[in-house]
């Protein structure tokens, strides 16, 4: 009988930080009227977040807002 040697993983594998359940200003029922597209990029950093996913209702206009404030903020860079 042959003995088999398992092999080596061809690549590690990483563990990322995510949120996949975000709202923006853009989503009509958005309940935190006083929070501001830089401010979830904030929170984000804060949290240490590799990837977040907006979950608005009925629209994808956060993406194109939240997409500015970001080249606004590589402006300033």
């Amino acid at each position: 009988m042959k003995t088999l040697t398992p092999k080596k993983p061809a690549h590690k594998a990483n563990w990322h930080k995510v949120d996949l359940h975000i709202h923006t200003p853009a989503s009509i029922d958005y309940q935190c009227k006083n929070v501001k597209y830089i401010d979830i990029l904030r929170q984000a950093s804060k949290k240490n977040l590799d990837c977040i996913a907006f979950t608005d209702h009925n629209t994808i206009s956060g993406y194109k807002q939240m997409k500015d404030e970001i080249k606004n903020l590589e402006l300033l860079e």
